[in-house]
């Protein structure tokens, strides 16, 4: 059995990465026609799966898998560049946030440090509301959902690590059809759930693992024009993907097949015409190696923008924002993503120290939680308008005036 899983580094992936967030970013836009831009979550959870599910199958077959050194690499690849945009969120929440706002930010922000945006965010709002447009954190549901993926996934590898690398696979494929088909269920009975939680999204992280485990066990190669042809299926599925839903359509039930299918695609057509001529050039490259800061930092400037305007901004001016939220992204991964993932120490100190950092945030933010947001930032009138509006939300008159994260 060759366990030689991701060797080398695959520039036509971060190809892959740059098409995934700026869809995101394009959709969050409101640019039209890419009005189903949020599959790009789930090109990243196929990847997500692929990569880090793989490196934890390879590590386990060789008996060399560690939950220290698994989550010491996971705290620092995701936390700093996290923590940062936390930081720059709240400090301009302290100058554009009412009380109300800036106390539904800070638990927010909290729940994007300890990994549980996705169920916060399912108790509060749904994705697709015009009030999420308010959210500075919204897109920390994503990263709720890979943590916790990978809190159960080395466990149940490690369960299995005796077994063939068949029986393994049928394992996985088991578990991917089922959260598949809770998915489908989940889609027409609790859609925000279905959205949302793990249950239902485990799926496609698990067919980037189920690809991983297959290409580490068996010689998937074919003929140069069938690879050039599952490379270009692939880049077609995920681009009709990008266009032809909209927040009406179920989802992630089968229709998440067609962007889940085609990266499964160009992961296995790697050196097609498409991954090697297309998603490996340069300027996919760059954005690629940059699309976990740039999805960090993209939505909170859009949200902020839609929080001081006093009516929906146009595409063009949350476009603008996409763009000149490149300047952060690149700071963020010159400065911080880079050295941080580069940084030594060993495996139990590098999780005390991430864990002391993540108690001292947790704490401050529960402080601005706990003084309701801070309200002598601003004039007492403010205070009487806001406590007005609270106490009229259930009446007929006052129905269309929510704090920007009810249902």
């Amino acid at each position: 059995m060759s366990l030689n899983l991701h060797a080398d580094y695959r520039r036509d992936i971060d190809g892959l990465r740059a098409i995934a967030v700026t869809a995101v970013v394009l959709f969050h836009a409101n640019l039209y026609p890419v009005q189903s831009g949020f599959v790009g979550v789930d090109i990243f959870f196929v990847i997500s799966g692929f990569l880090i599910g793989g490196i934890v199958y390879r590590d386990v077959s060789l008996g060399t898998f560690s939950f220290l050194g698994f989550y010491a690499r996971r705290a620092r690849r995701i936390l700093p560049a996290l923590m940062l945009t936390v930081i720059c969120v709240m400090l301009l929440g302290l100058l554009l946030s009412s009380p109300t706002e800036l106390r539904q930010n800070s638990l927010g922000a909290i729940s994007a440090l300890l990994g549980w945006s996705n169920v916060l965010l399912w108790k509060q709002i749904s994705y697709f509301s015009p009030d999420a447009h308010l959210n500075p954190f919204l897109m920390t549901w994503s990263l709720g959902v890979e943590e916790q993926f990978y809190l159960f996934f080395p466990l149940l590898i490690l369960a299995f690590r005796q077994l063939r690398g068949i029986y393994v696979l049928c394992m996985l494929g088991a578990l991917c059809i089922g959260s598949l088909c809770i998915a489908q269920i989940g889609v027409g009975r609790w859609p925000a759930a279905a959205f949302y939680l793990l249950p239902t999204r485990a799926w496609e992280l698990g067919m980037g693992t189920f690809l991983a485990v297959a290409k580490s066990n068996y010689t998937l190669s074919f003929p140069r024009p069938v690879n050039h042809f599952i490379g270009w299926m692939g880049l077609f599925l995920i681009g009709l993907s990008i266009f032809v839903f909209d927040e009406h359509t179920p989802f992630p039930g089968i229709a998440a097949l067609l962007p889940v299918g085609g990266t499964l695609a160009l992961l296995l057509s790697d050196g097609s015409f498409v991954n090697r001529a297309i998603l490996s050039t340069r300027p996919f490259i760059w954005i690629g190696r940059i699309s976990y800061s740039w999805y960090l930092w993209h939505w909170p400037l859009m949200a902020f923008i839609w929080v001081c305007s006093p009516q929906p901004p146009a595409p063009l001016l949350l476009l603008g924002a996409g763009i000149v939220s490149l300047f952060p992204a690149v700071l963020s991964w010159r400065y911080i993503e880079q050295p941080f993932r580069r940084g030594g120490g060993a495996d139990g100190g590098v999780v005390l120290r991430y864990g002391g950092a993540l108690a001292l945030g947790v704490g401050m933010l529960a402080t601005v939680y706990v003084a309701d947001g801070l309200p002598r930032r601003f004039d007492r009138s403010l205070m009487l308008t806001e406590q007005v509006l609270a106490e009229g939300r259930g009446e007929a008159c006052l129905a269309n005036y929510t704090n920007g994260y009810g249902h």
